[in-house]
């Protein structure tokens, strides 16, 4: 069986011709002299190689332990890329679903009856506007309002004649509509039905978090977005909300379900709050 001898080239005690007597019987196939630990000879038989020594498996906390042995930190140029990275996608995060935190903002701010807060949320002049239209018998008053910067001649006379009507009372009552709890039964998806809860004496909505219906996606953009909301007969109310602020968004456009309103549903309740 081949041996092999080690040898300190400080500590070599046996003399040259019994390590050359070793390596010519064959009992050792390679002699490697060191001195100081750093090898600086080497003598091996005829034909001998030596047989690699076996790679030892580096696991990751390896590498890390040899990361961390070397001195090595993560850059700072590379800490601030990562945040900055971070902060971008979280802002289009926030940019997506702004609408839908304000219709949620919507919702809860109705339930509560915090009229500041829904003042800040809902565009009180469009969404009369959208309202009246509806429920007006007038074919101009399905017309799309005109616009001020392509026919401010035309706003203007839509916005004088609106006037004369609410002056003279032949404008349709919308406000019945705009309370803090018909805001939350429209919310709900009550569409015509949630000008009942501005009556006297109307209950007000009571659901479980669980039960609270979510609104659908009909259309998002840079600029406005549709949510829908179904009853349990499957009529839809549209709620449109218009950007007004880089994560603002603001309820301007209420579409009502096809079909009239209930009877008496332009009587509002006396002492409640109406915003706008």
């Amino acid at each position: 069986m081949s041996r092999r001898i080690d040898i300190d080239a400080g500590e070599i005690g046996p003399p040259l011709d019994e390590i050359i007597r070793h390596i010519e019987d064959g009992s050792v196939q390679e002699l490697v002299i060191r001195r100081e630990g750093r090898e600086v000879a080497r003598l091996s038989r005829p034909g001998y190689s030596a047989e690699p020594a076996p790679q030892q498996r580096q696991y990751a906390w390896d590498q890390a332990r040899d990361y961390r042995d070397q001195g090595r930190r993560p850059s700072v140029g590379g800490a601030i890329a990562n945040f900055i990275g971070m902060a971008v996608i979280a802002a289009g995060l926030a940019f997506f679903l702004a609408p839908a935190y304000a219709f949620f903002a919507l919702r809860s701010a109705a339930l509560s009856g915090d009229v500041p807060a829904l003042a800040e949320l809902v565009d009180y002049g469009e969404v009369r506007a959208s309202l009246r239209a509806q429920m007006s018998d007038s074919p101009r008053a399905q017309e799309p309002e005109p616009s001020w910067l392509e026919n401010p001649i035309e706003a203007i006379r839509r916005r004088l004649g609106q006037a004369a009507e609410e002056a003279t009372g032949a404008a349709p009552n919308v406000d019945p509509f705009l309370t803090p709890q018909a805001l939350a039964g429209i919310t709900y998806g009550e569409g015509h039905f949630a000008a009942e809860r501005s009556r006297a004496g109307a209950p007000p909505i009571q659901h479980e978090a669980t039960d609270q219906p979510w609104p659908g996606l009909v259309h998002w953009g840079p600029s406005r977005t549709r949510f829908r909301i179904r009853d349990e007969g499957g009529s839809e109310t549209v709620l449109t909300f218009t950007r007004s602020g880089i994560f603002a968004w603001k309820l301007s456009h209420i579409g009502l379900p096809e079909g009239g309103s209930p009877d008496g549903a332009g009587e509002a309740e006396q002492g409640v709050p109406q915003a706008g």
